[in-house]
């Protein structure tokens, strides 16, 4: 009896697991049933026109099934099995089963009669009539791709028609000589005479190349290339000849842009040079890119003597990298009053900062700035004293500013020289006894020297005029 009861037991519970499993997977499928079926517009309007009512009757159905999907899920998690919604139409799927039967018969029907000749012109038909729409649809960019090719073809013509290019370029060489490189020539000699190289006289030679006429220099009574023949500063001279000429040929007024037009040059041709650029630039706008302070006072002093007034940049690098652009010369070529200015900055800064009883940092910083105070005090020197009768990279002394050098008294050279020793008692260009172990200059001596450099030049200023 007990191995029947635990029999019986293992099989109610193998059963049970049976019945739940069973369930499950039904729970699942109902989970994953989808009624939804597509119906497409031209297939509705297809059954409609056999029966009228069958496209209604589909979508109704659909809805029916969606509903009873529905509610079957709510029911098999809630038990709950009253309320089952009710079909509202009968079930298509006979209508449609006998409708496909029927077109099955009729399409038999049709392939029992059918003509394999009329078929296929019928298809060929349909291909030439899909062949217009498609045409009809591109038609003008096919009418734009004929008339580009025809025009292709005619340039094409054209091409061929040219394709000796000798004579073309025989006659724009006679062209060039006539009209260009004469005149050219003529302004380019006198364009030398203007740069200071009067023994070479030079020519404008022309060729053809592919219908093309380059310009060259040749040298009047010379075969070989200028190269050849020619220094580098001869070459350089005759390059800047030849485009002042072009520029004077072009008539135009346009600027113009130099960077660095006297490398390789003396000092001479430096000059001629700077003095022709001064002249261009009383006719247009003109830049120039130097590294060359000699060049640069030559054409600041030759603007002065012709009233003209230049704008002068820096190009300076920075931290943050190159190419920054100041207003003025770079502060080593400033004059005194502009550097005083950056004196009572460094005074402020160094105040800032300055420790007493004072250390190494503040002695470097005393030392560098009455180094740069002496600087400011020999720059004064040429510019005030002096007057710039004498000024350094400038050729020739202004023997016209000797008036204002009588201005400057006795006393004047004294200060100074008090104040050249000051600087001179704190760079360190100059070795000091160790045993004397000066104190570090205060922030307030250093402001007052730099007070005192200001009012002896402004003072000689003033007694000049």
């Amino acid at each position: 009896m007990e191995r029947f009861d635990r029999y019986i037991r293992d099989k109610a519970a193998e059963a049970a697991k049976h019945a739940r499993d069973a369930w499950n997977q039904i729970v699942r499928n109902v989970e994953q049933e989808n009624v939804a079926f597509t119906a497409t517009p031209n297939m509705l309007q297809s059954l409609g026109a056999r029966v009228a009512t069958l496209p209604d009757e589909i979508r109704l159905f659909q809805e029916d099934l969606t509903t009873r999907l529905q509610w079957l899920r709510a029911a098999v998690l809630s038990s709950q099995w009253q309320d089952r919604p009710e079909y509202r139409a009968t079930n298509p799927a006979a209508v449609l089963h006998q409708m496909a039967e029927n077109l099955r018969v009729e399409s038999a029907r049709l392939l029992a009669n059918l003509d394999a000749a009329a078929l296929a012109d019928k298809r060929r038909r349909l291909k030439e009539l899909e062949a217009r729409r498609i045409l009809s649809e591109h038609i003008e960019a096919i009418a734009r791709v004929s008339e580009n090719l025809a025009h292709k073809a005619k340039l094409q013509r054209c091409l061929d028609d040219i394709g000796n290019t000798r004579a073309i370029s025989t006659f724009a060489g006679q062209l060039a000589r006539a009209h260009v490189s004469e005149a050219l020539a003529g302004t380019m000699n006198d364009e030398l005479n203007r740069l200071d190289l009067y023994h070479i006289r030079a020519g404008v030679s022309s060729s053809g190349d592919a219908g093309a006429v380059r310009l060259g220099i040749q040298l009047q009574e010379c075969q070989l290339d200028p190269h050849l023949v020619l220094s580098e500063a001869e070459q350089r001279i005759c390059a800047l000849a030849y485009f002042f000429a072009e520029l004077q040929q072009s008539g135009s007024s346009s600027g113009i842009v130099f960077d660095d037009p006297v490398s390789s040059l003396d000092h001479s041709h430096r000059t001629a040079v700077a003095r022709r650029i001064v002249q261009e630039s009383t006719q247009r706008q003109v830049i120039v890119f130097t590294h060359d302070a000699v060049f640069f006072g030559e054409l600041v002093t030759l603007c002065q003597d012709a009233q003209l007034v230049p704008e002068v940049r820096s190009i300076t690098y920075r931290a943050e990298g190159p190419g920054y652009i100041d207003a003025g010369l770079p502060y080593d070529m400033r004059k005194h009053k502009e550097r005083i200015k950056y004196h009572q900055a460094d005074h402020q800064r160094i105040a800032a900062s300055f420790n007493n009883p004072s250390g190494d940092d503040e002695r470097l910083a005393m030392r560098n700035a009455y180094d740069d105070l002496r600087v400011t005090i020999e720059v004064g020197i040429e510019d005030t004293i002096l007057n710039e009768t004498v000024v350094r990279f400038r050729d020739g002394i202004s023997v016209g500013r000797l008036d204002g050098v009588i201005a400057v008294q006795e006393a004047d050279y004294r200060e100074v020289q008090r104040l050249h020793n000051r600087c001179c008692r704190n760079v360190r260009a100059h070795s000091h006894a160790a045993g004397q172990q000066r104190p570090v200059t205060q922030p307030a001596e250093l402001l007052q020297d730099i007070e005192d450099v200001n009012i002896l030049f402004q003072n000689i200023r003033r007694r000049r005029g």
